[in-house]
């Protein structure tokens, strides 16, 4: 019983802080985090976030929705995500869309998102094929100061009065540009991509300007298919398992980043990890993560979790997220162009 009243307890702290932070970063409009982009522990689950050259890239149109909820203890981060791709052949490409939504502190600020892309898809000489994609987008952002809690309303004697601090609602709507580009040879992939060209200032305040700084994404990988032969009752034949070493560096603004993965897959089902690090080699992010991948649909979980190598980490530093993606019927055939060989979580 003691230990159950001591977690509520530290729920509502947490809670009433949160509120408090987002709070004091309404009226003093200096938050940097505020002008960073979400990242997700399952990077080729959204691919068309991380790279708009994907677009088209699945062999048949592909819906996926996703879903993460950072730091859970204090419920104040959640991003739902939906994307869509498919290719046209008389594009010589494909399309994308993404639709996304961005919650902080409990909808105190909001980022609406919605964006479309078109990725060229060429051959340039024998194994080598080369995406490359332009993305728009338009992005809305506003302020819900139902949700703010302000230091006149924590005195005991006040408790039941309104605050005398005065919030207005907020809404911006962003103009915004991306692009990237992606080359495969056999089974390896290279990707670049930089988002937020334009760097359209996504501040709230008529005072300040914030702008999105540009996000830098390289990311490259390869599928290795492992087994010369039937072995241990047939567990190990040729093709049945496979390997899946990534790597992804990020950076914008003060944010770098660099995530290490590595899937192994047989048949359907997959079992992965991920290992994200500052350039400082202190801060880290540990992923692990379970997938299936069928014929019609595929399925994953992933959990993540923060530490420090100093020993100095938030009290609470973990994220769920899950992804579920449906694959429809081909309408049109691709003609020579190749789906790169990626992950698909």
């Amino acid at each position: 019983m003691k230990l159950k009243r001591i977690s509520k307890n530290n729920h509502i702290f947490w809670n009433l802080l949160i509120r408090v932070f987002f709070t004091l970063a309404c009226m003093l409009n200096v938050i940097k985090m505020f002008s960073q982009d979400p990242s997700f522990s399952q990077p080729y689950a959204n691919k068309l976030f991380l790279n708009p050259a994907f677009a088209g890239d699945s062999e048949c149109p592909s819906l996926t929705l996703g879903y993460r909820n950072h730091l859970p203890e204090t419920g104040a981060y959640n991003t739902y995500i939906l994307t869509f791709e498919s290719w046209f052949d008389v594009l010589n490409g494909g399309l994308g869309l993404i639709f996304m939504n961005d919650r902080q502190g409990k909808g105190i600020f909001n980022t609406y998102s919605v964006a479309a892309s078109y990725a060229y898809h060429f051959q340039v000489a024998g194994n080598l094929f080369v995406n490359a994609g332009l993305e728009t987008g338009l992005i809305h952002r506003n302020r819900n100061s139902s949700g703010l809690i302000f230091p006149d309303m924590l005195d005991p004697f006040n408790s039941n009065q309104p605050s005398q601090q005065i919030v207005d609602d907020v809404n911006k709507n962003i103009l915004d540009i991306s692009s990237g580009i992606i080359a495969s040879y056999k089974r390896y992939y290279l990707g670049v991509a930089v988002h937020h060209l334009s760097q359209p200032d996504v501040s709230l305040s008529e005072s300040l300007e914030i702008p999105l700084k540009r996000k830098y994404t390289i990311h490259a990988g390869t599928t290795v298919a492992i087994g010369t032969g039937r072995n241990v009752h047939g567990l190990i034949q040729r093709g049945q398992w496979s390997f899946s070493p990534t790597i992804i560096f990020q950076h914008q603004d003060i944010s770098t980043a660099l995530s290490y993965g590595l899937y192994i897959s047989r048949h359907e089902f997959s079992l992965g990890s991920w290992l994200k690090q500052d350039l400082s080699f202190n801060d880290f992010s540990l992923t692990f993560l379970a997938g299936y991948s069928g014929d019609s649909f595929n399925f994953a979980y992933s959990f993540d979790f923060g530490f420090s190598v100093t020993g100095i980490g938030m009290p609470y530093s973990g994220s769920h997220e899950i992804s579920f993606g449906m694959k429809f019927p081909c309408v049109e055939k691709r003609k020579k162009i190749r789906a790169v060989n990626c992950p698909n979580f």
